[in-house]
């Protein structure tokens, strides 16, 4: 593409990503560009004028340079007609239809929401964000059941001792807040590991991610919470059985 300050025959009009590209401190409009070759060989166009970005190809596509001419100075074979409707957008569909074929009845004519084509940009995504979320709901569950499972060791191999602090005058909560403490201790460790495990592995799921960090404190932060508040509540049930533990009968038994 090169600019020029000649006449044109033929009009265009480009995007906001195209004008801050070749005219950073100035207006596009009135500008003459040669599109397709350099010197003589590419057809001079004028800007008329300078529209906003649109993401053709995806809502996770990067916005590039785009330049638009009117159908009757470059024709097509395919053509996109956008209409702006009031209500149920389905509702006008056998007029608009109508009206297309009224033209001329060979014109194939597909005609759909503005919505689902969106839904059909996002189908992959919403796809792996679904398969993504069974995985990390699964995980969740194993490692609940882990923390379970361990807590619960934790207080039949511990009896004595937690029979020794009853004894001594522990109060149950106070047993629940210890055997709590424990386990909540060694999750946070993970916690931590993780965190160091998202910075390692950010190329790998940085293409899945869209306008999010791998690294955002916010998003880490948050699934530090959740598994901490799934360990307390795995860790409960155990807990529990601890602080009813009878003192006299666990001393007497060992």
């Amino acid at each position: 593409m090169h600019t020029d300050s000649d006449s044109s025959p033929h009009v265009a009009v480009i995007n906001n990503v195209f004008a801050r590209k070749w005219w950073p401190d100035g207006d596009a409009v009135g500008h003459v560009v040669r599109l397709g070759g350099r010197g003589e060989t590419g057809d001079l166009l004028r800007i008329v004028g300078v529209v906003d970005d649109v993401k053709q190809y995806g809502l996770d596509t990067e916005v590039d340079s785009e330049i638009f001419f009117p159908q009757k100075q470059h024709q097509s074979n395919v053509m996109a007609l956008l209409v702006r409707t009031a209500g149920d957008p389905e509702s006008l569909a056998p007029a608009a239809e109508s009206a297309i074929q009224s033209i001329d009845k060979e014109i194939p004519v597909r005609i759909h929401s503005m919505s689902y084509y969106i839904s059909q940009t996002l189908r992959e995504r919403q796809f792996l964000t679904l398969l993504l979320s069974l995985f990390a709901g699964l995980a969740i569950f194993l490692a609940a059941l882990g923390v379970f499972g361990v807590a619960a060791y934790a207080v039949v191999s511990r009896r004595s001792e937690i029979a020794v602090r009853i004894a001594l005058g522990a109060q149950p909560e106070s047993v629940k807040r210890w055997i709590s403490l424990q386990i909540v201790r060694r999750v946070a460790l993970g916690c931590a590991l993780g965190v160091v495990g998202a910075f390692v592995s950010v190329r790998l799921v940085r293409g899945m991610l869209y306008e999010v960090s791998p690294t955002d404190p916010i998003v880490l932060s948050s699934t530090c919470v959740l598994l901490l508040i799934v360990a307390l509540m795995a860790t409960w049930i155990p807990a529990r059985r601890a602080a009813s533990i009878d003192p006299m009968q666990t001393l007497r038994a060992e």
